[in-house]
């Protein structure tokens, strides 16, 4: 029986041996995998303190796998190297990839207290460490204020770029969820274009007569109270009053040109 038991021991242990081992490796990885942040829409106003790291990349890409244990691996330098090591997935956050312009993958930005660079170098540990130990950044031109992330125009560039894919979504969800066909959901995406240009013209054109309007009844109400002056002045006089709107202009004319002959 003590055998039994012995022999029993042994087993568990042996059994107990690799399941271990895979703990630790896993735990290994999930803390690794961890030292690289999320950005998304939601937190991405946090980069624009403090020094950065930041890889946009897609799950689809092939370029983007091979570089994964790299740029995971250079997360684990990030509290050594007084950074934060971040990514973005273009796929699921296309008002961001809008917002940096990205055309490329794995697309690898700098940024320091919301000041940004594109890395331009070779993808690699060594390359990346020094990058930023020796601030090689440094040699690196700051994306100019209308490129820069934080610019009206790049924002609005990501809100269209996000705009566009929701409307790819809602036509793949139309023609693959709703089985409608595809020369129909054309059809109603140029219904609906012409209908939302149609209302922003409506509204351009309202405010437009709004504000122009006041304006010109402002400048004739102006100039019927010069006519007025005019008109009181040489009733002073004991000239003769104008019959109409008509006469009491063409007498303002006719002063105004007397008192430019003078």
């Amino acid at each position: 029986s003590a055998t039994n038991d012995l022999m029993a021991c042994r087993l568990l242990l042996r059994a107990a041996v690799p399941l271990c081992l895979c703990l630790l490796l896993t735990l290994s990885l999930s803390l690794k995998e961890a030292r690289v942040q999320v950005i998304t829409e939601s937190n991405a106003s946090a980069i624009v303190t403090g020094e950065w790291m930041l890889e946009f990349y897609a799950p689809w890409c092939p370029a983007c796998k091979r570089f994964e244990p790299v740029w995971s691996e250079f997360g684990q330098w990030a509290k050594d190297l007084d950074i934060r090591v971040a990514k973005v997935d273009v796929t699921a956050e296309s008002g961001l990839s809008g917002r940096f312009l990205v055309t490329a993958l794995p697309t690898i930005y700098h940024v320091k207290d919301n000041v940004f660079r594109l890395y331009a170098g070779r993808r690699a540990m060594d390359d990346l460490m020094t990058y930023v130990e020796d601030q090689k950044w440094r040699d690196n031109k700051p994306l100019t204020w209308w490129r820069s992330p934080s610019s009206p125009i790049m924002m609005l560039l990501g809100t269209t770029f996000k705009v566009s894919m929701t409307l790819r979504d809602v036509h793949r969800s139309m023609t693959e969820i709703y089985g409608i066909p595809t020369w129909a959901a054309y059809g109603l995406f140029a219904v609906f274009t012409v209908v939302i240009g149609v209302a922003i013209g409506a509204v351009i054109v309202f405010v437009a007569d709004l504000v122009l309007g006041r304006r010109g009844n402002s400048k004739q109400i102006d100039q019927k109270s010069g006519q007025k002056e005019v008109i009181d002045h040489d009733s002073d006089n004991g000239s003769e009053k104008p019959a109409s709107d008509e006469d009491a202009a063409g007498l303002v004319m006719r002063r105004k040109v007397k008192a430019s002959a003078d």
